[in-house]
């Protein structure tokens, strides 16, 4: 398989409120921690098979601050 058919294998959408994405099996979510609010990546597959990336904002709480 070409690397162009590859890319198109997945799409990218950045999330929206009330937006409800067909969710069957995550594959990845990164960063695992953080700090505050950061972005996120989600890889994941659609019951259909197909493979997608959300991303989005979300409040980490796992700091490890040195005072």
């Amino acid at each position: 398989m070409g690397r162009i058919a590859m890319i198109r294998q997945w799409s990218r959408h950045n999330y929206h409120y009330g937006m409800r994405p067909d969710i069957a099996k995550i594959i990845s979510v990164v960063p695992e921690f953080g700090c505050g609010v950061v972005p996120v990546r989600m890889r994941y597959l659609e019951s259909s098979g197909a493979e997608q990336t959300i991303e989005y904002r979300s409040e980490r709480a796992c700091c490890s601050r040195i005072m």
